[in-house]
């Protein structure tokens, strides 16, 4: 059966309620679901609370923004400790970090003639993140803009006229912060990165070395050529196998609950690679 282990709520950057995910992915016949909102554990409640009531296992998940050669990696946890409060300390200091990004592309959107005020983008954040998409909705509802699409090509996106970088923690430290609090580690999305085929395995050898289980080979944008190779790399490194849609509602077009490049399924017997099972103990 088919799972789904990448997906976004309105918690930070996607466009549906954690109860919303789970009811789709029940619809689709899903057996298990990830949230993994960004830098946040806000709605896994609701999203737990949801999976009870429709019978799919509701998995607790995080995606961490880390730096690793210069460049933005993302990094995923399974069955985090939410409400921990050693883990939510340090989840609200990643936070700050990334409010105090927000509000330098505040300035920078002034100095650029696109004034906006910080409630206008928080307003569209229905956690604590405020993510680049809020941005785009309220440089749209100013009309600076015709859409969010535009607000991120030439304005907030990574070579947009008002982009600001992260500060984020190291790859090293991302990874071993989720294995301490006890979660499964893995990659999300290698090849968007960028990076070699022989960089890619190096990144993946030295999150192993920090405790990283697994790499995330199925995604919606990961060919089924790239998928083998993933393949390949993480039986070399005894590393599991994870996937999933990287869904965020109508924030990604096109991109589907339960579904892969061109449709492929993220099969259950992924969970096993990295230690989990279905049911699940989290």
């Amino acid at each position: 059966m088919a799972i789904d282990l990448h997906t976004h709520s309105v918690y930070s950057d996607g466009s549906d309620k954690p109860e919303e995910i789970i009811e789709k992915a029940a619809a689709q016949g899903l057996r298990a679901v990830a949230l993994t909102d960004h830098d946040t554990t806000d709605g896994i409640a609701e999203f737990k609370a949801a999976g009870k009531a429709w019978g799919i296992q509701a998995i607790s998940g995080i995606e961490l923004s880390c730096r690793y050669m210069e460049r933005d990696i993302h990094v995923l946890g399974y069955g985090v400790p939410a409400g921990n409060p050693e883990w939510e300390e340090r989840l609200k200091q990643i936070r700050d970090e990334r409010n105090l990004r927000n509000r330098k592309m505040l300035e920078r959107l002034r100095e650029l003639g696109y004034p906006l005020e910080e409630e206008e983008v928080r307003r569209y954040a229905a956690g604590q993140v405020v993510s680049r998409v809020h941005f785009a909705k309220a440089l749209s509802a100013r009309g600076y803009v015709k859409d969010t699409e535009e607000a991120f090509q030439n304005l907030i996106g990574n070579s947009g006229a008002a982009y600001i970088p992260r500060q984020c923690l190291s790859m090293e430290e991302g990874v071993e912060f989720l294995v301490e609090m006890g979660s499964r580690v893995s990659l999300a999305h290698p090849m968007l990165y960028r990076l070699t085929q022989e960089q890619i395995f190096l990144l993946l050898q030295k999150m192993k070395e920090r405790g990283a289980v697994g790499v995330e080979v199925i995604h919606s944008r990961c060919r089924e050529e790239e998928s083998r190779s993933l393949m390949q790399m993480a039986d070399r490194l005894g590393l599991g196998y994870t996937g999933g849609s990287h869904y965020h509602g109508i924030y990604k077009p096109g991109v589907y609950l339960g579904q892969g490049h061109e449709g492929t399924p993220v099969p259950d017997t992924f969970l096993r690679t990295i230690g989990m099972d279905i049911p699940l103990s989290i």
